[in-house]
């Protein structure tokens, strides 16, 4: 089934960005679970899901992940900032831009 992943970029309290892609899954994952983008397990970030909605008007359901830079951001020896997420999500994870604060648009 194809199912629309949806991610907010925060960066602390404040959202910085929303990104967005379609991708065949066998299954809605549970609330709660971890998905991994790109190349799996081992290679990249994994998105926890926070909610799943369904549109009865497409038909189609969408699952929501949020991602806090700060918090994230102590799982890693190097710095990383939102310049590294943008980067990720766009170049690295195929996730469109939906949204993006202006000050970060130049990082597209």
């Amino acid at each position: 089934m194809k199912l629309k992943q949806s991610i907010s970029l925060l960066d602390g309290k404040k959202q910085v960005a929303v990104f967005e892609k379609v991708i065949e899954m066998p299954c809605l994952p549970p609330i709660g679970s971890k998905v991994f983008f790109g190349n799996g397990i081992g290679s990249g970030i994994g998105h926890i899901v926070s909610s799943i909605t369904f549109s009865e008007s497409s038909g189609e359901y969408s699952v929501h992940y949020t991602l806090d830079v700060k918090q994230e951001a102590q799982n890693y020896v190097d710095y990383v900032d939102v310049r590294f997420f943008v980067n990720l999500l766009s170049k690295r994870q195929g996730f469109a831009p939906l949204w993006i604060e202006d000050e970060h648009e130049s990082l597209l």
